[in-house]
């Protein structure tokens, strides 16, 4: 399913007046929030080696 595909089932299931669908938020570069026990040393150390998020720019 296509990020707009999810889109658009999160806005037909959601209340009015309610938070907008999670694939909305802005930002959101796929790593986990700092309160979810994930260090952020180990994502510099996989940034600093090439890892997958790594563009090459």
């Amino acid at each position: 399913m296509t990020k707009e595909e999810q889109l658009d089932e999160g806005i037909i299931e959601s209340m009015d007046a309610s938070d907008p669908p999670s694939v909305a938020r802005k930002g959101d570069d796929g790593r986990p929030m700092p309160s979810s026990g994930y260090r952020k040393e180990d994502w510099e150390k996989e940034d600093d080696e090439g890892g997958e998020d790594d563009k090459g720019a």
